[in-house]
């Protein structure tokens, strides 16, 4: 299910479905901070456009296409992000392992395990929760609360 927004960068940005008026199939808004994509698309075309929107986006906020980055031209950032995104779409599709597995790399576990980094900050929680408590006739400590 598409959401309402999304977060690229420093910025949020709305999602919304229109009907356009020529064979436009998505758009990246940036002055309104808004992707537009078109209604009534079949669902790899949506995928597809909304991963095409988004690659724009991220171009933008990240300055690869303003003055002086390498994609300011416009046609080069289209080919660019139209390459990327086919590309991206067809491993996503193809590997279907390949979203969950980055998920959780990216969010410090691989295999349903935590990284050590995680998991010690986790402990190191747990720990304060328990010696600082004050809602306990006696902390683990061996203080007594309050």
């Amino acid at each position: 299910m598409l959401k309402r927004k999304i977060k690229i960068g420093y910025e949020d940005l709305f999602i919304k479905r229109i009907q356009f008026k020529d064979e436009t199939l998505g758009e990246y808004d940036s002055d309104d901070k808004k992707i537009y994509i078109q209604k009534n698309l079949k669902s790899r075309e949506e995928g597809n456009t909304f991963l095409h929107e988004v690659l724009h986006a991220g171009m933008e906020i990240s300055g690869l296409s303003a003055d002086g980055g390498p994609l300011k031209n416009h046609k080069q950032e289209e080919l660019t992000v139209n390459a990327l995104t086919n590309l991206l779409t067809q491993v996503i599709r193809d590997n279907t392992w390949f979203l969950p597995y980055l998920f959780g790399a990216i969010n410090g576990s691989i295999n349903g395990k935590r990284s050590r980094s995680k998991a010690l900050a986790a402990s190191q929680k747990r720990f304060k929760k328990l010696t600082l408590s004050t809602n306990r006739k006696q902390n683990r400590s061996g203080r007594s609360g309050r």
